[in-house]
């Protein structure tokens, strides 16, 4: 989300697609990271405990053979440590199999990045995404929650899809 001076508060779908088309998109996810950095320095600094935060990184980045050492260095520079900062993938992107997206999720990982799967059971992926590559934590797509009904049954077959795919998750590690 962005909170645009005159426009207000702005979703992602509004502007990314401008940011992508004008090949931008890649400096955003770099400032955003950024900005997440110094914020949870500037935390640390002010004697508070490290709460981890994150931020979602497009595809053009995840793609780029640069973006750990790009990350890494911005998390240097912070004096970030492991388990302080993480990276947010979207389902939607895994599914898609890329080499290059797979190996720079696991070398950040291996540096101490947290590693969150987003959009979990949207439309757009499948099960497989889940063996794709190693994560720290899985979000579902909020697709996968019961919604209102006054319906007892179906209340429950959604609850019971919910906790399977959670116990899923864990078993997958």
């Amino acid at each position: 989300r962005w909170r645009h001076p005159s426009r207000g508060l702005l979703f992602p779908g509004d502007f990314l697609p401008y940011l992508e088309k004008m090949d931008k998109i890649k400096d955003m996810d770099r400032s955003v990271f950024e900005q997440i950095c110094e914020w949870s320095k500037q935390r640390r600094d002010r004697g508070y405990q490290p709460v981890p935060i994150s931020c979602n990184l497009s595809e053009a980045s995840l793609s780029d053979s640069d973006l750990p050492a790009v990350l890494l260095d911005i998390m240097a520079g912070c004096g970030i440590r492991a388990g302080e900062v993480g990276i947010e993938v979207d389902a939607g992107i895994l599914k898609r199999g890329s080499e290059v997206i797979v190996e720079n999720i696991g070398q950040l990982r291996r540096a101490g990045v947290i590693v969150i799967l987003d959009n979990f059971g949207s439309s757009e992926t499948s099960l497989r995404v889940l063996t794709a590559c190693t994560v720290d934590m899985v979000k579902l797509h909020h697709g996968l929650l019961p919604g209102k009904t006054e319906d007892v049954q179906e209340l429950r077959q959604g609850l019971n899809l919910l906790d399977n795919t959670i116990r899923l998750c864990k078993r997958l590690g």
